[in-house]
């Protein structure tokens, strides 16, 4: 028989499942479209079960324009799970916060083989999962439409990432954990959240460590780019007034994000908005005089990050106006940059996979490295080498999905791949628990010229390999188009 486990929280008191498994732990409650503040309550709450995900679509195969589109989750969706091996207050054990992927669209802190007790092997931390909220709930800018008590909006997502980061450390020690040793682990938009939360004043002291891969500090959105966003999307609304979008039913405004994100670049549609209250438009200034959060990293990205888009069929029919959509001002330099790479022998199709991958996700990678050790700070980077080497396939690895059919690894190639999961997840719950993700089978890892940044590879030799990278020094900062 199941056994009920009772702690206290700043927000009520929780029960959970035997082992110290607390799950759907409500950390936020907030009004549609409107940032969230502490949850709480009377009595005791039922933690025993995974909470409701963010509503999104279920595509099942279907069109998103299809009026059928069936539509899951909930908007009281901000909950946690939380997973201890100790409830001693004077355990102080590290304590991992894991943010989901997802294109800000899609996603959950529920998924069974990213539960914390899986990840963690044994070892003693805190695994916490978050949701947040997604699409329209989370990233819908409507300051314009609406006013002032929607200024923040667009930046909900990041708002309720920064109030569950902010809960579980005041909570940390009733968990066993350690408020002043908090790691953020986050894959794809859920290392963008982490990236834009890293801006906000905020954040300094708030956690110790990051580990993102397929994501950093990009996405940042003006206002002016938010509201033509929003602008097309209410023309999925056809008859709908702004201020119907607070009592519309919530299928409704999914099913038009569906058809809104039905095209090429959606992952770039949705992420914070300069508001000038929390993001603020002048944070690369405030980084390069010191200022703003500082912390060890360990940041990676896939050699073939861009693999799918670039051999969807439309960017092969479209692909000027595929690359003028996803660059925006900057498409004259990825256009050069192929032309350079096709010039010295590369195939055409080579050449866009790595520009794509270059300028999406690894020069971002690179770039958040370089200012974090302008601050001082000791950062790891890998670029994950295991073909296809696809995004988000290392952290897959890491989280020991490698059997996942996502991460595309064939049979014949399934032996070495978990070798080199067991090695990365060990890697990654080494830097959890000591700041350093260096495990025992790997060789000595120096610093590289650049300071105290040292680039890696994980490939499927199992080697660990000191490296300078092969980014492209003339990427410049995104402008996105919309």
């Amino acid at each position: 028989m199941m056994h009920e486990i009772l702690v206290k929280t700043t927000s009520g008191y929780i029960c959970g499942r035997e082992g110290y498994a607390f799950l759907g732990v409500p950390y936020g409650t907030a009004k549609r479209f409107q940032p969230a503040e502490f949850a709480r309550w009377d009595g005791v709450k039922d933690c025993t079960c995974y909470g409701s995900q963010c509503c999104q679509p279920n595509y099942k195969g279907r069109k998103p324009a299809d009026l059928a589109l069936e539509v899951k989750g909930s908007e009281d969706c901000l909950n946690l799970n939380i997973w201890t091996p100790d409830l001693d207050p004077n355990a102080r054990l590290p304590v991992a916060i894991y943010v989901h992927g997802g294109g800000y669209q899609v996603g959950s802190n529920s998924h069974p083989q990213q539960a914390g007790d899986r990840f963690a092997h044994g070892d003693r931390m805190v695994f916490v999962s978050v949701n947040y909220r997604l699409g329209v709930l989370g990233g819908l800018y409507l300051k314009d439409l609406l006013g002032e008590a929607y200024a923040q909006s667009a930046n909900n997502a990041e708002l309720d990432l920064l109030l569950a980061i902010r809960w579980v450390r005041d909570n940390a020690a009733v968990f066993g954990g350690n408020p002043n040793n908090i790691t953020l682990l986050g894959i794809s938009a859920g290392a963008k959240n982490i990236g834009a939360v890293m801006t906000l004043k905020e954040s300094e002291g708030l956690f110790r460590q990051v580990l993102l891969e397929s994501g950093a500090m990009q996405a940042l959105r003006t206002p002016q780019t938010a509201s033509a966003l929003t602008r097309r999307y209410l023309r999925c609304l056809p008859g709908i007034r702004p201020e119907e979008l607070l009592t519309v039913p919530v299928d409704t405004l999914i099913r038009a994000q569906a058809e809104l994100c039905d095209c090429a670049g959606s992952t770039c549609f949705f992420g914070p908005v300069f508001d000038e209250e929390y993001f603020h438009s002048d944070w690369r200034e405030r980084w390069e005089a010191g200022e703003g959060w500082k912390g060890t990293a360990l940041i990676g990205t896939g050699r073939n990050e861009m693999f799918r888009a670039v051999h969807n069929p439309n960017f092969v029919r479209d692909r000027k106006e595929e690359i003028e959509n996803a660059f925006g001002d900057n498409a004259p330099t990825a256009f050069r940059t192929a032309g350079r790479l096709m010039a010295e022998g590369c195939t055409e199709e080579d050449a866009w996979l790595r520009v794509y991958s270059d300028f999406m996700y690894r020069a971002h990678g690179d770039r958040l490295a370089q200012r974090l050790v302008s601050k001082g700070c000791r950062v790891w980077q890998y670029s994950f080498e295991f073909l296809p080497a696809i995004h988000g396939m290392g952290f897959a690895f890491t989280m020991r999905q490698e059997r996942n059919p996502m991460s595309v690894v064939s049979q014949e190639e399934m032996e070495k791949a978990s070798r080199l999961a067991d090695c990365m997840n060990r890697s990654a719950r080494q830097f959890i628990l000591t700041g350093n993700p260096q495990c025992p089978d790997f060789p000595a890892w120096q610093p590289s010229e650049q300071g105290s940044t040292v680039k890696l590879f994980y490939d499927e030799t199992l080697e660990v390999k000191s490296a300078n990278g092969d980014f492209l020094p003339e990427t410049p900062e995104y402008n996105y188009g919309t």
